[in-house]
């Protein structure tokens, strides 16, 4: 169940705003799902380094001030199976205006 969920809620992110980025804009934004350690830290690092605006999502504390201290990146607080974080990091990235060119959704 909570599978499924996490799929949808992605899923349901990805339609709202994976193509929202303006074409005006140089840097391309990517959010990131489980970009703290392993594949996800690894896809977040290469994006940043090929010039994309990397979101990156992490559960804990601890791993967001890291993620924070790479070029080009931003840690999001996001749990892929809550709700509320799905919520939060929709209307953070909202507001910074730069649309999402993708995602990638790292979880398993």
């Amino acid at each position: 169940m909570t599978s499924n969920i996490s799929r949808m809620a992605v899923f349901t992110f990805c339609l709202l705003f994976s193509f929202t980025a303006s074409a005006v804009e140089t840097q391309r934004a990517v959010l990131v799902t489980g970009a703290t350690s392993g594949i996800g830290l690894r896809t977040a690092e290469h994006l940043s380094a090929s010039g994309f605006y990397v979101y990156a999502g992490a559960r804990k504390q601890a791993d967001m001030g890291r993620v924070n201290a790479m070029d080009n990146v931003e840690a999001v607080r996001l749990d892929v199976t809550s709700p509320e974080d799905i919520a939060a990091a929709v209307t953070r990235i909202t507001k910074a205006g730069k649309g999402l060119y993708g995602v990638v959704n790292n979880v398993t």
